[in-house]
């Protein structure tokens, strides 16, 4: 006695598997890997803090890595720290053209930067007429 399947073979559910597999590493790939990716160009550790400012209007970013001569990131730019002051003096004036007055300047400074250099930052921004805050990571996080 031979047996006979009453199922037919369709191939096309085969090819499902595989598709579906491809398109959830996609899908991970593009959800995933925009976090892995360093925004500025320089790899910082910002501190943690408990409190979060929102709705603060980004004009422009300043990131300060840890070390002994650090190349200082101005709007993804790279800026000897002796530049600094020349390079926000023109930002300042190009705001001034654009917009009638000056914006705001996030400063993402890493948490092995020693505070007197951040302050110094700071203040340098702060005497151009910047808007200023300082880039943390949330403390829940």
């Amino acid at each position: 006695m031979k047996l006979h399947s009453t199922l037919r073979f369709n191939p096309g559910l085969l090819l499902v598997a595989p598709v579906m597999d491809v398109m959830c590493s996609l899908m991970l790939f593009f959800l995933l890997g925009s976090d892995l990716v360093v925004p500025s160009g320089a790899s910082i550790e910002l501190p943690r803090s408990q409190f979060v400012l929102r709705d603060f209007n980004v004009g422009h970013t300043l990131v300060v890595p840890a070390g002994d001569q650090p190349t200082i990131l101005l709007d993804r730019r790279p800026v000897a720290y002796a530049e600094l002051g020349a390079m926000l003096d023109a930002l300042a004036a190009e705001d001034r053209k654009e917009n009638g007055k000056v914006g705001a300047l996030i400063i993402r400074a890493d948490r092995y930067v020693p505070h007197g250099r951040v302050m110094d930052i700071q203040n340098q921004v702060l005497a151009r007429g910047f808007a200023v805050a300082i880039a943390a990571t949330p403390a829940d996080s």
